[in-house]
Formats: C-alpha cells, sequence, structure tokens
C-alpha cells in the first residue's frame, strides 16, 4: 500500500456517515437539470456517496469506486438507510476495472487534485 492509500484509509476510518441534507447541495441541483434516468454512471472516489445516492434517486444506474473499503462502508450504509442501491468497486481511479464506454457518465468531485499526472 501506499502512503496515500494510508492517508486516506485514516481519513475516512475517522469520519461520521450522518447525512446532512445540505452537503454539495449546489451541486446536487445543478445534477437533477440533467436526465440521468436509466443512464449508466460511475462516480470515482465516492466519498460518502451523497452525489451517488441523488443520481440513484434520479434513476440511474450507479457505481461508485474508490480505493479506500472504509469510504465504500461509508457510502453503503448512508445508501441502505436511504433504500437506494448502488455497485461498489474497490480500486484504484488510475485503473479503472471496465471496458471504454461502458459508462454514460464518468463523475467525480475533488479527485483529480490528489494526482500528480491524472
Amino acid at each position: 500500500m501506499d502512503k496515500n492509500f494510508n492517508t486516506w484509509n485514516k481519513y475516512w476510518k475517522s469520519k461520521n456517515y450522518e447525512i446532512n441534507e445540505n452537503d454539495n447541495i449546489e451541486l446536487r441541483n445543478e445534477i437533477i437539470r440533467y436526465e440521468v434516468n436509466k443512464k449508466r454512471i460511475i462516480e470515482i472516489g465516492s466519498g460518502r456517496g451523497l452525489d451517488a445516492i441523488a443520481l440513484a434517486k434520479l434513476g440511474a444506474e450507479v457505481y461508485v469506486l474508490d480505493y479506500v473499503e472504509e469510504a465504500l462502508q461509508i457510502t453503503k450504509k448512508i445508501a441502505d438507510t436511504e433504500n437506494v442501491t448502488l455497485k461498489y468497486i474497490n480500486a484504484d481511479a488510475r485503473s479503472i476495472p471496465f471496458e471504454n464506454n461502458f459508462f454514460d457518465i464518468v463523475y467525480h468531485l475533488g479527485v483529480l487534485e490528489h494526482f500528480k499526472d491524472p
């Protein structure tokens, strides 16, 4: 495991996974403007998964990818309380385990700035 993994693993283990309805509300309202029903979407760097959950509630088939299992577990707990089904992928964003064009939309918020060469 690299240093970044250990940093993010420690970060997510220390996080509370309570839902705050106002988290990223402006962004979520912007997303809602687009037709995502029946679209296959992947969120890279799931965090708590609030955006992924919002997309799934709009009818999208949503995959969440994070290389820290703890983040995916937090996302799953929140998705379960919201009665939302997501698909969870524990992988590195630099090597997404899907063929090209598998997803209709690739979404991320606050991920690229963590890479030296995205």
